[in-house]
């Protein structure tokens, strides 16, 4: 495992803690979960606490079952959706568009290990990447 370590991970849903725990356990990915339901009210708070929240680690990844382009100004990687009009149950579209939790610890593994290069700040982990 390299140095550089995930240690904060935005996420609006689908993360249960016991795929946490393999990340943390398994994987040997240090790992925090953060909701943030409003960006807009998490950026009203004052700064240092916003810092508390949201490290300056080389690996935050937001987690949106929705586009992910406002996650660039918080995180370094986003796993989201980047089409629509897909039907089916919530189990079966998650996995659809690899928003399970096997495929977002997968994702994270995968970024975490930097098997990957990129100059950019922020990076979509897309489908067809992993």
């Amino acid at each position: 495992m390299p140095s550089s370590r995930l240690s904060r991970e935005v996420q609006s849903f689908n993360l249960p803690s016991w795929r946490r725990k393999k990340l943390a356990g398994e994987l040997g990915i240090p790992t925090r979960v953060v909701s943030m339901p409003s960006i807009g009210v998490s950026e009203k708070r004052p700064e240092t606490y916003q810092k508390t929240v949201l490290s300056d680690s080389p690996h935050i990844v937001s987690v949106e079952a929705y586009v992910s382009t406002i996650w660039a100004r918080l995180c370094t990687a986003s796993i989201s959706m980047d089409s629509f009009g897909y039907s089916g149950a919530g189990s079966v579209n998650f996995r659809h568009f690899d928003l399970d939790s096997d495929s977002i610890a997968r994702k994270i593994q995968w970024h975490v290990q930097g098997t990957h290069i990129t100059a950019k700040r922020w990076v979509r982990l897309e489908q067809k990447i992993i």
